[in-house]
Formats: structure tokens, sequence, C-alpha cells
């Protein structure tokens, strides 16, 4: 939850028929934006080996990272059972919105601000112990190709843990950086979201020939009468 003054997670049990009742709140250290942040990956469950959920990247579920958007950290908290203990706050950037984890790996997608006057987005990394400890990787922050209007909402590593992928929705494009060994990302590659950003246009589906047209009706001609098309199939 992103609660300006607080971001607890919030635990609810979950029935057999899937109703879900309130558990309880467990305190992340941080503090959320107090607004609607349109972003995804703000809570990811996983361990050193990677993702378990949202994204499953055949992680753990030892640990939830939770991104606190309004104290400009995030969050670890070690999974025992039903309940959530807090292992640490480690600083991030500006507006972290997003986490993702993989072999040891983890980085965090800073939102920066979208008003173009302040901090522009970027990646940032850390290293992940077998005890929940982040240790921030030197050199590791990585601005975004879209810059402070890019709109980035998520980021994830691909499967096998060498690909970051960065969405940036109000920029319309999808920025990508390859992981090397010392965890350092190089990029971005930008791709092209939609046919507009690409400069392509999408081409009208051709109506068969041997189909008959619509018919009008006498008393409404500018009505199309109902009817099934009568078409030679060739092909098909």
């Amino acid at each position: 939850m992103f609660l300006k003054g607080r971001n607890p997670i919030r635990t609810f049990d979950r029935a057999q028929n899937g109703q879900l009742s309130f558990v309880g709140d467990t305190p992340t250290g941080g503090t959320g934006s107090g607004g609607f942040e349109s972003s995804a990956n703000g809570v990811v469950l996983g361990g050193v080996g990677g993702e378990s959920s949202p994204n499953n990247l055949t992680g753990e579920e030892k640990f939830l990272f939770a991104t606190n958007t309004g104290s400009n950290s995030v969050s670890v908290l070690r999974t025992r059972g039903d309940s959530l203990e807090l292992v640490g706050v480690t600083p991030t950037g500006n507006h972290p919105l997003s986490v993702t984890v993989a072999h040891g790996l983890v980085y965090v997608l800073n939102g920066g601000t979208t008003n173009g006057t302040g901090f522009p987005p970027s990646i940032t990394g850390f290293r992940l112990s077998g005890e929940g400890q982040l240790t921030p990787i030197p050199d590791s922050t990585r601005p975004v190709s879209g810059g402070v209007i890019s709109g980035s909402t998520q980021v994830s590593f691909n499967p096998a843990g060498k690909v970051l992928v960065v969405t940036e929705k109000q920029a319309n494009v999808i920025s990508t950086f390859t992981v090397g060994a010392d965890g350092l990302a190089t990029g971005p590659v930008t791709n092209p979201n939609s046919l507009a950003a690409s400069g392509r246009s999408a081409s009208p589906l051709p109506r068969p020939e041997s189909c008959s047209p619509p018919r009008t009706s006498a008393a409404w001609p500018d009505r199309e009468e109902p009817h099934h098309s009568t078409c030679n199939k060739t092909g098909h």
C-alpha cells in the first residue's frame, strides 16, 4: 500500500472458498507517497534465487521486498509462516516504484519526478545476502531512455536473470538492460511499444472481393438490411 506517513504490508487469510479476512499490518519502516501509484511489482516475494511472485522466476519465498515511495527506500521482510519480520530498510533513489530479484541481485526502479523539473527515472542495483541484507552495487545507477517524462512503471528480470526490462508508459517504449557477472547493467536499448512509436501504421484488413456488399433498405436508404454475405472461400 502507498499510504502517506506509513507504508504497511497488509496481510489476509484466504479461506477455501476464496474469502479474504484481514489479519493485520506489518510496518515496513518506510513511508508511502499518499497517492495512487500507476506501477507494478512494488511488492515481490522471493529470495537469493529469484522471485516466486508475482513473476515466477523460479525463486524462493523467504523474503518480501517492498518499495517505500515516500521515503525513497526499499524494505526487506523475512517470511515466518503466516507472519513477517522486518530485516532492514535501504535507501534507493527518488520515488522507488518497482523491484525485481534474480540470482542474488536486486534492482529497483526509481520513478523520479514526472513534471520534468526533478530527478529523472533510473534503476539502481543491490546484492542480496542469504540473510536478507542489501548492499548497494557501486556505480549501478542507470537512467532509463525516456528521461523525466518517461512515466516508468515496472522493472523486471527475465527468467535467466541476464536482462532487465523497464516499461515506460508515457514515453511509450520498453527499455532493456543486459546485466553482467559483476551485477552492473548495460544500456538502455530502447524498444518502441506501439506502431505509432515505431513510425509504422497498421494495414487495414482487406475485404474479400467476392463477398456481396451490404444492401440498403428501400424505406431507409441510409440503413443496411440484415443479411448473410455470400463469399467464395478459397485457400481455406
